[in-house]
């Protein structure tokens, strides 16, 4: 089971019931899900645009991620 995961959601007040902990490892998913989009951010295009991208982009560019409706 991942703890950093169980931390971040005692921090976040998720209530640990026995139904939450059964849908833990799918919540887990979800968030690997999640961080494998935003390093797709990192990736995508061709060489030349990758090239360009600076970390600060590629930064904004996830941060923009998390405000919008995907």
């Amino acid at each position: 089971m991942n703890h950093k995961l169980i931390r971040m959601m005692e921090e976040a007040g998720f209530p640990f019931t026995p139904d939450t902990m059964y849908r833990l490892p799918e919540f887990e998913n979800l968030v690997r899900l999640e961080r494998e989009a935003c390093a797709k951010i990192c990736e995508r295009g061709d060489p030349l645009v990758k090239a360009a991208m600076t970390q600060h982009q590629c930064a904004a560019a996830i941060r923009a991620r998390g405000r919008c409706e995907d």
